[in-house]
């Protein structure tokens, strides 16, 4: 949450992220424990589920699963 590059639109892009997965975890605290199980209900392909965890751990998501 620490930029400053107004120029950059990276850090727009990250900032987003922040955000969107700050607003998750408001709305869905449990979210990093049932991440899998909530994606796989709408993703049927483990692949796509897969693709998406990749993505929420890129914006910060730390998934209860991989501290194991």
């Amino acid at each position: 949450m620490r930029l400053n590059l107004p120029g950059m639109f990276w850090t727009h892009e990250a900032l987003a992220a922040a955000e969107a997965l700050r607003e998750l975890l408001a709305l869905r605290p449990d979210f990093e424990v049932n991440a899998r199980k909530e994606l796989g209900t709408w993703f049927f392909e483990n692949s796509l589920v897969e693709h998406a965890l990749e993505g929420l751990r890129k914006a910060g998501l730390k998934l209860a699963e991989d501290a194991a």
